[in-house]
């Protein structure tokens, strides 16, 4: 008689289903590495861009000497390109990216502006936004009439374009 043989009998995998092949793992790892590694490149290359932001923000400007300038009412594109003309900023794209991106500290003003020597691009947008507009004296003597006071007000370097006659007996002494 024939004996019996044994038969192997291994048990079903506990999903139920077949068995995953036998590299899985090995992608799964591989997966979750390049996860890590993409997100320590991205908070890597975030760092290294701010850094480079306040570096640019705060590094001392090209201006020599503290200068009064006349800023004109225009767009980012134009002023940006104006105070690098007259040697406030060395960059102007540098320029029209900090005044973007600090935007939510109120408008740029257009006047008469007093620029510190080595002014940082922090400290031309601050002038821009928060500086008092220089303002010039001009003494009237009393007793001059409005015809005088017109002619002196003319010659004043300070004043651009032609000055008004104010009304005679306007122009009280203080």
């Amino acid at each position: 008689m024939a004996e019996p043989t044994q038969a192997s009998f291994s048990a079903p995998p506990p999903d139920g289903g077949a068995r995953a092949p036998p590299g899985g793992r090995r992608r799964k790892g591989r997966v979750l590495t390049a996860l890590v590694v993409g997100f320590v490149a991205g908070c890597a290359s975030t760092t290294a861009a701010g850094l480079y932001a306040a570096h640019a923000l705060y590094a001392a400007g090209p201006l020599a000497q503290a200068r009064t300038l006349v800023v004109p009412k225009s767009g980012l594109l134009l002023l940006g390109g104006f105070l690098t003309e007259q040697g406030v900023v060395a960059d102007p794209n540098r320029f029209l990216l900090a005044a973007v991106a600090t935007r939510w500290e109120g408008p740029l003003h257009a006047a008469e502006l007093a620029f510190p020597a080595g002014a940082s691009l922090r400290e031309v947008l601050r002038v821009l936004r928060f500086s008092r507009p220089v303002q010039h004296l001009v003494s009237i003597p009393e007793g001059l009439t409005a015809k005088q006071i017109a002619a002196l007000l003319a010659r004043n370097d300070a004043l651009s374009g032609p000055a008004a006659k104010p009304p005679e007996g306007r122009t009280l002494p203080e």
